[in-house]
């Protein structure tokens, strides 16, 4: 009997909106193209200082995945609500608007990766290319046109 193995889908250029607020919740926009099956994605922020190429080896990450089953070859778009009380953790991702993501960051700098799945299959971590960074100003929380970020 043939053994049926399946193939976990490619993510690229994932892009954020530059940053975050630090007195009040953000709405953090997210995108990144994909080619092939998603039945699992993982949103991880972990601070700018890291330098590995695995970010849930570093003990300040935080993680949390979804289940969106997306069939489409085509740009994934989501937000992740940021919450400024201090305490790292998430509670749920979101994809197109649809449920809600808390993630609670504190100061500094945070770099964003995302990590997709098809069943247990996955090619691995992919970072953005910039990182999100905090402000107290009025337009911290930007709005975030998906087809130009």
């Amino acid at each position: 009997m043939a053994e049926v193995r399946l193939i976990p889908p490619t993510l690229s250029n994932v892009v954020h909106q530059d940053t975050y607020c630090t007195d009040r919740d953000t709405i953090m926009d997210f995108k990144f193209n994909k080619d092939g099956l998603l039945t699992r994605l993982e949103v991880t922020l972990v601070p700018a200082d890291f330098n590995g190429a695995n970010p849930s080896t570093d003990p300040r990450a935080v993680t949390e995945e979804a289940n969106p089953f997306d069939l489409d070859n085509n740009s994934f778009k989501g937000w992740a609500v940021l919450n400024s009380n201090g305490i790292a953790g998430i509670q749920s991702v979101s994809q197109n608007g649809v449920g809600g993501q808390s993630v609670k960051v504190s100061g500094g700098s945070w770099q964003v990766w995302v990590r997709g799945f098809n069943g247990g299959e996955t090619k691995g971590f992919v970072k953005s290319d910039k990182l999100l960074t905090p402000s107290t100003g009025p337009s911290c929380d930007p709005i975030f046109p998906y087809d130009n970020p």
